[in-house]
């Protein structure tokens, strides 16, 4: 979240996994990123959304979806 903002820095974050996802590596790295999204997934949606950084992931984490 160090250095995450704005809704922008997020999108731009999600657009550069997805580039990760769609480049032609080895599955292994496919797998952290989909065992890294379930992880902050559940996280995310296992917290209270207080105060405006968790509003904030909640939104990020949808968007990903």
């Amino acid at each position: 979240m160090i250095g995450l903002h704005t809704l922008e820095d997020h999108t731009d974050w999600n657009n550069g996994a997805i580039k990760l996802w769609e480049a032609p590596f080895d599955v292994s790295v496919k797998m952290s990123i989909a065992a890294t999204m379930q992880k902050v997934s559940a996280e995310t949606f296992m917290t209270p959304p207080v105060g405006d950084q968790a509003v904030m992931m909640l939104k990020v984490v949808k968007y990903s979806l």
